[in-house]
C-alpha cells in the first residue's frame, strides 16, 4: 500500500486523487468537528464551500456549523467547534458545515475513489480502514490560507504511524516528512497545537478548549466517509 501526503490543498494535483483513496486532514478544526458530530449522533453532514450554497439548504432539522477566518458565521448555530457540538443537548439528523480550509479540501478530494475524514481523534480507526481497503492513499492536509499547517502534517504523521504499526506500507518522501514531524512532537501534541499559528489564533478568540480536545489521540473509533455529496459514519 503506497501512502503520500499533500501538505496543503492548493498543492493537490489530479494524480493525487485519481485511482486513489484520499483522507482530508484539518486538525484545527474541521475534521475534528465532523468526527465529533457524527460520534454525538448526527446522521449526515453536508460540506459547503460558500455561504451562498449553505443558504440554499433548508434550515429545518439541520444544524448549521461554520466559521470564516476562525470567527463564527453570525447566522449559523455554532462555530466550527467540537466542544460546542458536545455541549448541545439534542442534535438534528443533518449538519451543514462551512469552514475556511477544510470544506475546500473535502470538495477538492471528492473525485477520489474513496474520501475519508481524518484527525488525531480517529487515527487508529482510520488506519484500520485504510489497510482494509489496501489502495494507494493520499493524506490531504488542508493547510491554512495557502500555507502549511504543522498540526495537519503531524496529524498525517500520526495516521502513518498507526498504519506502520498495523501493516506494511510504502511511504513517499513527503509521507516520511510527516511521520518524522509527528514523532518530533508525539510526547506533547497539545503543546504543538497550542503553539501552531492556527492554535494561537484560536487562543486569542477563546477556543483553548477546542485545541485541547483536538489534541487527543484515538479518542473516537469511527471513520467519516464521503458518499454522494454527504459525509456519514
Amino acid at each position: 500500500m503506497k501512502v503520500d501526503v499533500v501538505f496543503k490543498v492548493e498543492d493537490l494535483l489530479q494524480e493525487d486523487i485519481l485511482h486513489r483513496n484520499v483522507v482530508v486532514i484539518d486538525i484545527l478544526r474541521c475534521s475534528s468537528t465532523i468526527i465529533t458530530a457524527l460520534a454525538k449522533g448526527i446522521y449526515e453532514i453536508i460540506s459547503v464551500e460558500s455561504l451562498g450554497k449553505a443558504r440554499l439548504i433548508p434550515r429545518e432539522d439541520t444544524l448549521f456549523v461554520g466559521e470564516h477566518g476562525a470567527y463564527k458565521i453570525p447566522e449559523f448555530d455554532c462555530s466550527n467547534s467540537p466542544t460546542e457540538i458536545l455541549q448541545l443537548n439534542a442534535l438534528p439528523q443533518r449538519m451543514v458545515i462551512k469552514t475556511t480550509n477544510g470544506s475546500r479540501a473535502i470538495l477538492k478530494g471528492a473525485r477520489a475513489d474513496a474520501l475519508y475524514i481524518g484527525s488525531l481523534l480517529n487515527a487508529k480507526a482510520l488506519a484500520y480502514k485504510l489497510l482494509t481497503q489496501n489502495q494507494p492513499t493520499t493524506l490531504l492536509c488542508s493547510g491554512v490560507n495557502n500555507q502549511v499547517a504543522i498540526e495537519d502534517i503531524a496529524g498525517a504523521g500520526a495516521i502513518i504511524t498507526q498504519l506502520l504499526q498495523e501493516g506494511t506500507i510504502h511511504l513517499s518522501e513527503r509521507a516520511r516528512i510527516a511521520e518524522a514531524t509527528y514523532h518530533q512532537y508525539a510526547n506533547d501534541l497539545e503543546a504543538l497545537l497550542f503553539s501552531s499559528d492556527t492554535g494561537q489564533r484560536l487562543c486569542r478568540l477563546g477556543y483553548e478548549g477546542d485545541i485541547s480536545f483536538c489534541a487527543q489521540l484515538n479518542h473516537y473509533d469511527l471513520v467519516p466517509t464521503y458518499e454522494s455529496g454527504r459525509i456519514i459514519a
